[in-house]
């Protein structure tokens, strides 16, 4: 079975265009969010050009749209997921 840590992991292995592939949109926003919190927005843009690519190009925005996004939906699936109270 094949996860996303899997497939970030072989992102850094070198076989880059065939796991490209294989991501669907939630794992290029998934790796721009990793990206950016380590390199931050501007860096990002460059670090992560493939990701931003995929995605400005599937949801029509800027790349820096893309990253704000990206970031957004991540504390939304955090939000979502805490318990209740």
């Amino acid at each position: 079975m094949n996860t996303v840590a899997e497939k970030a992991k072989k992102l850094s292995s070198g076989t880059e265009s065939r796991v490209m592939k294989n991501m669907d949109i939630l794992d290029h926003i998934e790796k721009i969010v990793e990206t950016s919190k380590e390199a931050g927005i501007d860096k990002s843009i460059v670090a992560c050009k493939k990701h931003l690519k995929y995605v400005t190009g599937k949801l029509n925005v800027s790349p820096v749209q893309a990253i704000l996004f990206s970031h957004l939906l991540e504390k939304a699936v955090i939000i979502r997921s805490q318990p209740t109270k």
